[in-house]
């Protein structure tokens, strides 16, 4: 499903059928409810999600009952749960690897509780603990900085 803008607005060039220029960031799965054509300019694939993670999935669902929910989405290359490497029960918890970007953000809006043999499943990017461990280094270093500047401004308009 394409967004529908009109091809010549004004003095502005339009790009990737039908986003000009300066609407280009304004257009994502956020803002227009997930509707977005493949050829809308988004993040960069890099931001964004192709496998995400799943939690809170029943002891006994198997992959053939959660597929058909994914599969509504997009195509799936791979859904995977988690088993205990004993007992072959499901720990509650696996991945699921979309084909396209798009089909993992969109369904990790649109299937955030959805209900499998009753009980509703959480999703998530899934990213390695080294990526998360990183982010919250960035983020604790950006945090000091700005409790120092903010400290140096107070001191000095004292």
């Amino acid at each position: 499903l394409v967004v529908p803008v009109a091809p010549a607005v004004g003095r502005r060039r339009v790009i990737c059928s039908g986003v000009s220029k300066r609407n280009r960031k304004r257009v994502t799965a956020k803002n227009t409810g997930g509707a977005v054509g493949r050829t809308a300019s988004r993040k960069a694939d890099v931001d964004m999600p192709q496998r995400l993670f799943v939690t809170n999935i029943h002891y006994e669902a198997t992959e053939d009952d959660m597929m058909p929910a994914f599969r509504a989405i997009g195509p799936v290359v791979k859904f995977e749960i988690i088993r205990d490497s004993f007992s072959g029960q499901s720990k509650g918890w696996g991945f699921v690897t979309f084909t396209e970007p798009i089909h993992a953000t969109v369904a990790l809006d649109s299937l955030q509780g959805y209900r499998v043999k009753g009980r509703p499943i959480r999703l998530d990017e899934a990213t390695s603990l080294a990526k998360k461990r990183k982010e919250a280094k960035v983020k604790a270093a950006y945090e000091k900085r700005e409790a120092k500047r903010r400290q140096g401004t107070t001191t000095s308009s004292s």
